[in-house]
């Protein structure tokens, strides 16, 4: 004799079943990370107001897209040895290098440009200079190979351009090298406050010699 099961047992049968296949699978799958969560850290110039007296009729500048040299640009913090690249494990900048050397700059000029300003890209027709930047370094690196103490490297080109007539009006690259007391990423971090502190501090300081130079006021 054969037996027909009743609908509501089929179900039944489909509901274990499918609480079976479920278990099975919580076996395989794991909710919780394999590795421990990268620490973050951010870098911070340390940029004290000047002392000298600040123009109340800053010359505006307009300020390029900051170009970066793409191996450093992300949150990852580069290091060189030799010829050879690598990213610090398990740390991260906590947003991107680049975001917060655009940041840098801005604070810069807020606090130590005597005779120029930045101003926003929706009010570059207001600028009579144009400055390009562009991060050619900005890695940590083992001179001293992996165990030594490293140093902090930070290379800057900064380009100043003239309207309407389009004209160069000053070039320079600047440069920072801030040998690191200890080979961990705390010490290697306040290498690049110091080295982005004193690059920024001389991009100013040099934007308003050269804009005092090439534009007149107003």
């Amino acid at each position: 004799m054969t037996v027909t099961l009743p609908s509501l047992s089929r179900r039944a049968a489909a509901t274990l079943l499918g609480a079976a296949f479920a278990a099975s699978l919580a076996g395989c799958v794991s909710l919780f990370p394999k590795e421990p969560p990268a620490q973050l850290y951010r870098f911070t110039p340390q940029m004290e107001p000047s002392s000298a007296s600040i123009d109340a009729q800053r010359i505006p500048i307009s300020l390029s897209p900051v170009e970066f040299t793409a191996a450093a640009s992300g949150d990852r913090i580069l290091t060189m040895t030799g010829d050879e690249a690598a990213y610090i494990g398990g740390a991260r900048w906590v947003s991107t290098a680049q975001t917060q050397f655009d940041e840098a700059v801005n604070k810069a000029f807020d606090d130590t440009a005597t005779a120029t300003r930045i101003v926003e890209r929706r009010q570059a027709g207001a600028s009579k200079l144009t400055m390009n930047l562009s991060v050619e370094t900005f890695e940590t690196r083992y001179d001293n190979g992996p165990t030594g103490a490293p140093k902090v490297v930070v290379s800057v080109r900064a380009q100043l351009i003239r309207f309407p007539d389009r004209s160069v009006v000053g070039e320079n690259v600047f440069r920072s090298e801030q040998p690191v007391s200890d080979n961990r990423v705390g010490a290697i971090v306040q290498g690049y406050n110091a080295a982005v502190t004193s690059v920024l501090k001389d991009l100013a300081a040099w934007t308003d010699q050269k804009a005092q130079a090439n534009v007149t006021p107003g």
